[in-house]
């Protein structure tokens, strides 16, 4: 477990090398929502109990891998984030703290985790929204098109494709978190109409301590031509 001084520098080091530019203020708000993370997950199930001393090197950085991807996307933020499934707020709150002026909505269906959600925000003093509700009764009370949905644990890759896939028809893309062998999880359908770029954790960061191996982040938009 890291001292405040190792976390501080823990958190220079890897945004340095995603080329994320931070600032002191926004390294204390990342640590104070690990801190919320570790208070209400006492009452409320977040994270599992065996992450509870690995916040940052389990949520947050991966949620930092998130912001990397979406930042050299020129468009970010005309439209917004939707994070799908947000639960403890990853990626989303990361984002959200990391790019203060883009649009981020934390979208959950538990009470309790939305709860914690506004409580985040409250404290932080951040601009993100939170809505409780399932996917798909948001997706049919609001009408406005998203740049992006995140998504870390939410589904199978296929099954998560087919509940966006009318958003993404529409050009939203998907940003998710998944295991390298997530082709397994795609029927060749998915695969003809939709196009997925794959980013392995090891091309993105070079400390040893925070790779994760077995894991990448995966672009999937509609496939033209």
């Amino acid at each position: 477990m890291f001292h405040v001084e190792q976390k501080i520098e823990f958190l220079q080091i890897i945004t340095a090398e995603l080329k994320i530019p931070i600032t002191a203020d926004q390294i204390e708000k990342l640590l104070q929502y690990a801190d919320l993370i570790k208070d209400w997950n006492k009452r409320v199930h977040l994270i599992s109990k065996n992450d509870i001393d690995f916040v940052l090197e389990r949520h947050i950085v991966p949620s930092l891998f998130f912001v990397k991807i979406l930042q050299n996307d020129e468009s970010i933020g005309k439209k917004g984030i939707l994070d799908l499934g947000t639960g403890a707020g990853l990626p989303g709150c990361v984002v959200s703290i990391l790019k203060p002026d883009w649009s981020v909505i934390l979208l959950d269906s538990s009470r309790k985790k939305t709860l914690f959600l506004k409580q985040v925000k409250k404290t932080l003093k951040l601009s993100f929204s939170v809505v409780c509700a399932r996917y798909e009764e948001y997706v049919e009370n609001n009408t406005q098109q998203m740049d992006w949905i995140v998504a870390r644990a939410v589904a199978p890759l296929g099954q998560l494709i087919q509940l966006v896939a009318p958003q993404l028809r529409e050009g939203t893309k998907l940003l998710t978190l998944k295991g390298k062998n997530f082709s397994d999880e795609l029927q060749r359908s998915e695969l003809d109409e939709f196009q997925i770029a794959s980013w392995a954790f090891e091309e993105l960061s070079n400390e040893n301590e925070i790779i994760f191996k077995n894991k990448c982040l995966l672009k999937v938009e509609k496939a033209y031509g």
